[in-house]
């Protein structure tokens, strides 16, 4: 009868363990996938904002480093539409900005390292004073 109840006690021990690791290692792989995705974002912020305007004016292409990512970064002009800009203050006449380009672009931005890579698009409107 012992040796049954001691049987039972080490199945049960054994299945807790088990059942301990593998919820370990899965926090655990979580965890890591967590900073990588981290990582990748504060690298898509930290282009997003280093990217000047005048870097889609020709349709430019350019590749970087950034959070050990290796970056891609084209920029396709979608649309354009001449407008006049118009300060409708009636104090200050100089508000009057007059002539301008709005131009649309499409952003793509492609991130690798080592074997993961990611593709983003999104669009920016760029404002050309007109002379």
């Amino acid at each position: 009868m012992i040796t049954i109840e001691v049987l039972i006690s080490l199945l049960i021990l054994f299945i807790v363990v088990t059942t301990s690791v593998i919820a370990l290692k899965n926090a655990l792989m979580v965890e890591k996938r967590k900073e990588k995705y981290q990582d990748l974002y504060r690298a898509i912020f930290n282009v997003q904002a280093l990217m000047p305007d005048s870097l889609c004016i020709k349709d430019q292409y350019k590749k970087g480093k950034i959070n050990d990512f290796d970056f891609n970064l084209s920029c396709t002009q979608i649309s354009e539409l001449r407008g006049y800009q118009k300060s409708f203050d009636t104090d200050t006449p100089e508000g009057n900005i007059g002539s301008v380009d709005y131009i649309l672009y499409e952003i793509t931005l492609t991130f690798q390292k080592e074997h993961f890579s990611k593709t983003y698009k999104y669009y920016k409107t760029v404002t050309k004073k007109l002379r």
